[in-house]
């Protein structure tokens, strides 16, 4: 062997194939299964504002997996895991501001306090309106149904006071039969022929 092709082999520079067994890559597609399903769950537990936290936890440990093993980062040159780590941290910086001020905001305006997404506060406003509505509907009802009793209460109560209207007083004229209100002229009521 020629002295180039011995320092070709050795050669720091010189990229190599990391091929590991499927027993690796199974494994940590499992292990991937497992923390989609934790982050699942989590989404279904009422955490309130650490809900967000666990998730991005779950995340970035499904992150260093991907990168780690899938990525080959793990058995890289070490200056590039460096790189990848200097950039998460950054990057930490970002989501820790973004949370600072997510979670003070209900000191500054009390209705942006919550971690509540907008169609979920939509829905909930609607089922509240839906049910005033309902309860102004049951209200209205039985409003209704108390005044006609009422009504009939009093209409008994003045039709026992009061004796019917007939031709026989002086005071209160009859009305012919026919239309209500016309008064009597000895001619017959139009549409009805006259009588013998």
């Amino acid at each position: 062997m020629s002295d180039a092709a011995a320092n070709a082999e050795t050669a720091p520079d010189e990229q190599h194939e990391h091929v590991l067994p499927l027993k690796v890559y199974f494994g940590v597609y499992g292990a991937l299964l497992v923390f989609t399903y934790i982050t699942i769950q989590v989404s279904y537990l009422d955490l309130g504002q650490i809900a967000i936290y666990v998730a991005m936890a779950v995340a970035i440990i499904k992150a260093f997996l991907v990168v780690g093993y899938f990525m080959h980062l793990k058995f890289d040159v070490r200056f590039n895991s460096l790189i990848f780590l200097g950039s998460l941290m950054f990057l930490a910086i970002f989501f820790v501001l973004t949370g600072i001020d997510l979670a003070s905001r209900g000191d500054v305006v009390e209705q942006q306090d919550t971690f509540v997404l907008r169609h979920e506060q939509a829905a909930e406003k609607r089922l509240k309106q839906e049910q005033e509505q309902a309860a102004n509907k049951a209200a209205a009802a039985t409003t209704k149904k108390a005044k006609p009793a009422a009504a009939n209460g009093q209409q008994a109560a003045t039709t026992d006071q009061k004796p019917a209207a007939t031709g026989d007083e002086p005071d209160s004229p009859a009305e012919p039969a026919g239309v209500p209100g016309e008064a009597s002229s000895g001619a017959a009521p139009s549409g009805t022929p006259p009588g013998p």
